[in-house]
């Protein structure tokens, strides 16, 4: 009697954000990890321009004089990103859903927060390949994820040139 064989669908999360690093772990996703039933949930965060203020102290004076164009233009472009992946994606025959949120406070915080939502098996994300003493001034999102997710997660180095 033959076994039936089920086909398990992944749901992998997969960080973006137009740097090399992550279109390396895009790539190595497509080379390495890619299964027919992966649904990949392609995640984009971008944060909101400042909103300039003039004058002092609590006296000031906040400046919407073209603010909204500001934000459109960064919405456009996450959008646009998003879009790419997807794109792509599609015409490899994966499988693929985006997710584009606006950051407040810790990427990594909600990479991991959408992670859990999304009820995703794997995260797979780029380094942007800093060193030891930048990464504890400056933090870094891949650190975070590594540390706090509660999935394995997979982070591809940038590579050599």
């Amino acid at each position: 009697m033959a076994e039936e064989v089920t086909c398990v669908k992944r749901r992998v999360l997969l960080a973006i954000d137009g740097s090399k690093g992550s279109q390396n772990a895009f790539d190595w996703y497509v080379e390495n990890m890619s299964q027919p039933s992966d649904i990949v949930l392609i995640v984009h965060l971008f944060g909101m321009p400042t909103l300039p203020v003039a004058g002092f102290g609590a006296a000031g004076v906040v400046l919407v004089d073209g603010y909204q164009e500001q934000v459109q233009t960064v919405y456009d472009k996450a959008m646009a990103l998003a879009s790419k992946y997807s794109t792509i994606c599609s015409s490899k025959k994966i499988k693929n859903r985006t997710i584009v949120e606006t950051v407040c406070g810790s990427a990594g915080s909600t990479i991991c927060q959408i992670a859990k939502d999304e009820k995703a098996n794997n995260i797979v994300m780029g380094s942007r390949g800093l060193g030891a003493v930048r990464r504890v001034f400056l933090g870094s999102v891949s650190t975070h994820v590594m540390h706090h997710a509660h999935i394995p997660v997979t982070i591809v180095p940038q590579k050599k040139e």
